[in-house]
């Protein structure tokens, strides 16, 4: 599978589930992934740890591709998460992010997001674990 189709993929069922399936992020993301989110690092046990909290706190998420681009290995998001919490209450985030594709898992994403509607206590949630 092509790397942009890998991420598109990873990025519509990992977060669109109602729970989190390891199954399915051990086929998208590399034993070796690392995370950064406006500069904060998370490794592949701290993502897990990520999703498995996002999916508790939520009812769901919806994301929105706005833009997405492939060089090589290398791919580009500009995309929106809308969380919908256990509680009604929404926040919206804009994310603008690069993925390392190798072996057709994703190895790594740097991301910068920033929160563009709801409680500012949920500035965190595109890196709380």
């Amino acid at each position: 599978m092509p790397p942009l189709d890998t991420v598109q993929q990873a990025l519509s069922r990992v977060l669109s589930g109602p729970t989190l399936d390891e199954a399915l992020l051990q086929r998208f993301f590399s034993e070796r992934y690392t995370q950064i989110v406006n500069g904060e690092p998370l490794d592949s046990a701290g993502f897990v740890a990520h999703i498995r909290l996002l999916k508790e706190v939520t009812q769901r998420l919806e994301l929105t591709l706005l833009s997405i681009a492939a060089s090589g290995a290398d791919v580009h998001t500009h995309h929106t998460v809308r969380a919908i919490k256990n509680d009604g209450a929404e926040s919206e985030f804009e994310v603008f992010a690069h993925f390392e594709v190798e072996e057709g898992k994703i190895v790594s994403c740097r991301e910068l997001t920033r929160q563009i509607a709801g409680a500012a206590h949920d500035k965190d949630l595109g890196s709380r674990q």
